[in-house]
């Protein structure tokens, strides 16, 4: 009943404007006739002042008798630096189940934890628009892992200003999506909205020595129609929340 797991990666630096890497990971239990594969590429550079980053992940394997993942995302990164500010951008998709009642798990099943992988509330505090067919990705942070991209697409602009040697200051807007609403409709037996709202973060940074920093996070998710259409909402009010830490490295 153990789960097995084993991770390939492969990277190569052409020039500091150019890196690329693959990555392989196999997840097996063979008790439960169920084994994963993910297959990854990316890449990412500088030229200049401006930075990128790139990636595409395909999932293939088995999640029971004649049951077969088939999940996808891609991801691209851009910042532009002119100091003392940052601006910062990316767009993000992960696949969604487009019918409910279909054998194959179309939905991305990413391989993340139950932390802050992108947004401060939406992704990392509320449900997002995962529908969880496969069991594995939990619409809200559960049991040490969390949805992340799972059938959401996201478009993000950011900033960070340091604007002294030890603080840091931190604007970030999100607009999500549904990336697909199909089994979401045959669960509902109505239409869907793909609109799943918008969030705003921002973030105060404190470098106290080299090893302790202290933080302030503040955001506030307005939920779109998406949610309205899923759940029975009286209250379509936003989400605040506000966040402090201290983070003490070794």
């Amino acid at each position: 009943d153990d789960l097995d797991g084993y991770v390939a990666l492969m990277t190569y630096k052409f020039s500091d404007a150019l890196k690329l890497g693959a990555n392989y990971t196999y997840l097996n239990l063979s008790d439960a006739d169920f084994s994963q594969q993910n297959l990854g590429v990316h890449a990412d550079g500088k030229i200049g002042n401006f930075g990128y980053k790139a990636a595409v992940d395909f999932q293939f394997g088995d999640a029971g008798e004649d049951v077969n993942f088939k999940g996808y995302a891609l991801s691209l990164n851009a910042d532009y630096r002119i100091n003392p500010v940052t601006l910062r951008g990316a767009f993000v998709y992960g696949s969604g189940e487009k019918d409910a009642t279909s054998d194959d798990i179309k939905e991305f099943v990413p391989f993340v934890g139950k932390t802050q992988n992108y947004s401060f509330i939406y992704e990392y505090q509320v449900a997002t628009t995962a529908f969880n067919k496969s069991g594995l990705n939990p619409e809200a942070p559960s049991n040490g892992h969390a949805a992340g991209v799972a059938n959401t697409t996201y478009a993000n602009l950011g900033v960070d200003w340091n604007a002294t040697k030890d603080i840091t200051l931190s604007l970030d807007g999100y607009y999500f999506w549904a990336s697909q609403t199909g089994a979401w409709e045959d669960y509902t037996g109505d239409d869907v909205s793909s609109n799943a709202g918008w969030e705003v973060d921002a973030k105060f940074r404190y470098q106290i020595a080299k090893n302790l920093t202290y933080q302030i996070d503040a955001g506030y998710f307005k939920p779109g129609k998406f949610y309205e259409d899923i759940l029975p909402l009286d209250d379509k009010k936003g989400v605040t929340a506000l966040r402090h830490a201290i983070q003490l490295s070794f």
